[in-house]
């Protein structure tokens, strides 16, 4: 959790904040996340029940600051706009959950095992969302120049011993683009930051057998036609064995940098 919510406050006062304030925070900057999510990111740093979340989120929809959408047997949760104000937040409120819900509960989910794995290193700095990439790269840009950057659905920052930094980009892919967009926009792109910034890791995520054979299949073109050899650092892996796939390859990156 201290690593999704650094930039509002230090571990040390973190750890003081109730979890009131520690769920508005996290729903801050997750959007939209079930109890349980809710829950998971919480209790990595603080000894709580999820019980004990779920009585403080039903309290703060009964108090307006939060709203939810009900999805089968279960809820969705985000803040209102009294609920934003209450946190003096920089993002817009959501105003309409069910855009792409889908997708941010699976971003979630993905993150929070990310998350559970990466804290164990301890070159691991912080978590950076997709809306906190948008807030940063908007101020003082038009625009126009911001929807033609590319921007990961969350993307995890190290800083290593040399000062050098590290980041692991995360896409979490529920659709299947087409082959044009992938082979002139999305993995030219990537190839740029992954040569300009040689530390640096790709994933991508997918809970769809039909897309993983995709993606692989126009990663390996890259490699055969090009020899791109930024793409050694590019992984693909299925969501069902992310958390064992994920471990193995972090094991292998920090163990060749130790």
């Amino acid at each position: 959790m201290n690593e999704l919510l650094r930039d509002y406050s230090s571990k040390e006062d973190l750890a003081k904040r109730t979890v009131r304030e520690l769920v508005l925070l996290v729903l801050n900057e997750l959007r939209i996340t079930t109890i349980r999510q809710l829950y998971q990111v919480i209790c990595l740093d603080k000894a709580v029940s999820e019980k004990f979340v779920y009585r403080v989120v039903k309290k703060l929809v009964e108090k307006e600051y939060l709203d939810f959408i009900r999805i089968g047997n279960g809820r969705k949760y985000f803040l209102t706009e009294k609920g934003n104000q209450s946190i003096s937040s920089f993002y817009v409120p959501v105003k309409n959950p069910d855009y792409h819900l889908n997708h941010f509960m699976q971003i979630n989910d993905v993150l929070i095992d990310s998350l559970e794995i990466t804290r164990q290193q301890p070159r691991f700095s912080y978590v950076e969302t997709e809306q906190r990439a948008f807030f940063e790269m908007r101020d003082g840009v038009d625009f126009e120049q911001v929807i033609a950057m590319n921007v990961p659905d969350f993307q995890l920052h190290f800083e290593e011993e040399s000062q050098t930094k590290r980041r692991f980009y995360f896409e979490i892919e529920l659709s299947i683009k087409s082959k044009n967009r992938y082979l002139k926009e999305i993995f030219p792109w990537y190839r740029e930051q992954l040569k300009s910034y040689p530390n640096d890791v790709l994933f991508y995520v997918t809970g769809n057998p039909g897309i993983y054979v995709k993606l692989n299949q126009i990663r390996e073109y890259f490699i055969n036609r090009y020899q791109y050899k930024e793409f050694e650092r590019f992984y693909i892996l299925p969501q069902a064995s992310f958390k064992e796939e994920y471990e193995l390859i972090c094991s292998r990156i920090f163990s060749e940098n130790d």
